[in-house]
């Protein structure tokens, strides 16, 4: 009997302690790129993101491309896309596409849990940290006027823990005391 009490009891506990996977995810469409700086951002917790109850596991940023002219082949037209991205994701890092076409392009930033997500140090604190702030960018510097962006789309994969009702909290009470109460009378 104590056996079967003991493993009924770890099964609830287990029940209570489930967690899922999640992507949260927002686009934006229909940009016209002029030459020089452009930046794109995102507050994931306009869109559900807890930091306090959710592990950001990763974060992508997906940027589809076109050319608005397709004058052939860049390189004998003069006619070079070349895209620089600055994320801050990760850490203002800098990489520059030199021919970009009609094409989607793809960043991603991963964590594991615990580990430190600060991207700005100012002295001795973290001074923008996004997966703590929900707030997630990215910018590129353009040399252009033949590209169009059709969408920015962000997808934030993360592990939400699962909050237990209080209803639920009473109802597990109320079975363990019933269960008491049945050991005794046997």
């Amino acid at each position: 009997m104590n056996t079967i009490r003991g493993l009924t009891t770890v099964f609830l506990l287990f029940l209570s302690l489930q967690s899922y996977a999640l992507i949260i995810t927002y686009s934006e469409k229909n940009f016209s790129i002029e030459p020089g700086n452009s930046g794109f951002s995102v507050n994931m917790l306009d869109y559900g993101y807890n930091p306090r109850t959710d592990i950001a596991n990763n974060i992508k940023v997906f940027l589809s491309f076109r050319e608005i002219v397709n004058n052939g082949d860049d390189w004998d037209a003069g006619t070079w896309e070349s895209v620089t991205f600055y994320g801050r994701l990760w850490g203002f890092r800098e990489l520059t596409i030199p021919d970009v076409s009609t094409e989607t392009i793809d960043f991603s930033a991963y964590w594991r849990p615990g580990e430190d997500t600060c991207v700005i140090w100012d002295v001795d604190a973290c001074a923008y940290d996004p997966v703590k702030s929900g707030g997630f960018g990215i910018s590129l510097w353009t040399w252009t006027t033949n590209l169009a962006l059709d969408e920015v789309r962000w997808e934030l994969d993360i592990t939400r823990a699962k909050v237990n009702e209080p209803s639920a909290a009473i109802l597990l009470i109320l079975g363990l005391v019933c269960l008491r109460r049945l050991r005794s009378k046997i």
